[in-house]
């Protein structure tokens, strides 16, 4: 609610995994707590991403295949995985090193297998 006018209806798994008004994507991104220090903004991780896990997604060896299959190093620089009932929901910040086609192949790789992938910033 916002002003006395419901913005968001749905479950509360729903309202967390995919906020649709600004005012309740801003609660939930409150919530997650995950703000990061200036100096990682500057990527010194290589690309810096953000990933979005939702149920089975969060339990999978994502990031694990992610680097069996390319020649990328992952740096995870913050995270977290919570339950709603039994359904997990996510998010992880982490820095891809490597090559430049690598890094591409492997940020594709996980668009492919996450809930959603937000690139931060690409070196």
């Amino acid at each position: 609610m916002l002003d006395g006018e419901v913005v968001e209806s749905g479950t509360v798994y729903e309202i967390f995994a995919e906020p649709k008004h600004p005012f309740t994507l801003d609660l939930v991104n409150r919530t997650q707590n995950l703000s990061l220090p200036d100096r990682l903004l500057k990527s010194q991780y290589g690309d810096l991403v953000k990933i979005h896990y939702r149920g089975k997604w969060a339990e999978e060896p994502v990031i694990a295949e992610t680097l069996r299959r390319f020649p990328v190093t992952i740096n995870i620089l913050h995270g977290n995985i919570e339950y709603i009932g039994e359904a997990p929901i996510g998010t992880l910040v982490a820095g891809i090193q490597g090559e430049a086609a690598a890094r591409e192949s492997a940020r594709e790789y996980l668009r492919q297998h996450v809930a959603k992938l937000e690139t931060i910033h690409a070196q």
